[in-house]
């Protein structure tokens, strides 16, 4: 049975160490970056609830009448996003007075509710599963792999096709490919953060497609017809579009006005006010969060990478240890001519782990759980069938990982016949990070 000798045990163990000493100055960061710089790195916000008179009448219409004075002066406007946001009739004011003011939707930032607790969720479990990774290495011996390589060996050579390259390959392919055993521990918790970023991010969406301004609630019901009417104002026939680069309105027989902005001016022209701030929040404003955000089964490139921050960590802290053994000892492993050959290898394999391989898992099981609920309305089977997802997933990331690996040693040791696979393989997975993000994303749109 596979065990760890005690040198074994004290590297796992260091490699940890370094790993959740880095990722703590992350958290500290994102808790308290605020406190830390004293506010000194800190945008300027203005905040209506401060600034508008709740108590008296005369002074809160002449602060909504000044609403898009206040706004126009913002160079954006952050939305704090979350299921109650369009049904809030101060907040559906403030962006009116915002999207009138001059300003292109693409001012807009979108901060969706679900983002901090799916970002910390995602980093927290990777963090686990990374700080195992060590120890299920170095528990799976050089003996375990071998013999199952040498399983595969003999099916080979009974088909004429085993040689000593091959065998490196799949001893390599196999050796980096257990390492998925370590994200087979956090399967469940990812599941759980992964399905509940789904189904509030769906939710939100399928809100905005079916807004209606006059189902807004409003906490002092006698404000419901001044912010209705100032609404109402905005959005008139007149109201002017900008074109998607931002800059002043543009009247619709510019030239520089685009078809689609020409085909929402047509329609919102004529239109009750209200109805025309409805079709403004479904089309446009939808489209950008959409672009931005992305759907429920969607997520923009970056925060795909910055959910895989203890892969970066660990990468670092394995490239800085020579993978935990002395630089001579791992370069000899690798059958590295070099040390800059043994240390340009790891660092190949590394950035194609972090830029093309690890950031494709959170859309495709975004994908797959999405599918999961269309099928399903069972709790425990959208679990069940969402961990089995995650165990293929992890295994199919983990095995590209260990093929990119056994190619770049095979390669670096001087076989120069491997570099036209090694080449094939790193453009077909640029290919599926293509598909995945900007593919996927234009289709949604």
């Amino acid at each position: 049975m596979p065990s760890l000798s005690l040198q074994e045990a004290a590297t796992a163990t260091a490699v940890c160490a370094a790993v959740a000493l880095l990722g703590s100055a992350f958290f500290l960061a994102f808790f308290f970056s605020q406190n830390i710089t004293r506010g000194s790195c800190s945008p300027s916000f203005w905040l209506d609830k401060l600034c508008v008179n709740q108590a008296e009448p005369s002074l809160k219409e002449i602060a909504i009448a000044s609403f898009p004075v206040f706004l126009s002066q913002s160079s954006q406007m952050l939305v704090l996003w979350d299921e109650e946001y369009f049904g809030r009739l101060w907040c559906n004011l403030e962006l009116a007075a915002f999207a009138s003011s001059g300003h292109a939707p693409q001012k807009m930032q979108f901060v969706p509710a679900w983002l901090a607790p799916w970002l910390l969720a995602s980093i927290c479990t990777d963090m686990i599963s990374v700080s195992l990774l060590r120890v299920v290495w170095n528990t799976w011996t050089a003996e375990t792999i071998a013999t199952v390589v040498a399983a595969c060996t003999l099916w080979l050579s009974n088909h004429g096709l085993a040689s000593s390259q091959i065998s490196v390959l799949l001893s390599w392919t196999l050796m980096v490919g257990v390492g998925s055993v370590s994200y087979y521990v956090t399967a469940l918790p990812t599941v759980v953060s992964t399905l509940m970023k789904v189904q509030r991010h769906g939710g939100m969406l399928e809100q905005m497609a079916q807004f209606d301004i006059r189902e807004a609630s409003c906490k002092v019901e006698a404000d419901r017809t001044i912010v209705e009417e100032k609404i109402g104002e905005l959005f008139e026939a007149g109201f002017a579009l900008t074109p998607k680069g931002g800059g002043p309105p543009v009247p619709l027989e510019s030239p520089y006005c685009t078809p689609l902005l020409q085909d929402m001016e047509s329609r919102l022209a004529g239109r009750d006010p209200l109805e025309s701030f409805n079709a403004y929040v479904r089309g446009p404003l939808r489209d950008i969060v959409l672009d931005k955000v992305g759907s429920e089964r969607h997520v923009p490139y970056h925060l795909a990478l910055a959910s895989t921050l203890p892969m970066i960590l660990y990468a670092l802290v394995d490239l800085l240890s020579c993978s935990g053994m002395s630089c001579q000892d791992a370069a000899e492993s690798m059958k590295s001519r070099s040390l800059l050959h043994f240390a340009l290898t790891l660092s190949a394999f590394w950035l194609v782990n972090i830029l093309l391989i690890f950031p494709v898992v959170p859309p495709i099981l975004f994908g797959l759980l999405g599918f999961v609920c269309s099928i399903t309305s069972s709790t425990g089977l959208r679990l069940l069938l969402g961990t089995q997802c995650i165990f293929l997933l992890f295994t199919y990331a983990f095995l590209s990982s260990g093929l990119v690996f056994g190619l770049l040693v095979l390669t670096a040791s001087g076989e120069v016949q491997w570099l036209a696979p090694l080449l094939l393989v790193v453009a077909l997975l640029g290919t599926q990070l293509h598909v995945t993000f900007w593919r996927s994303r234009q289709h949604q749109r």
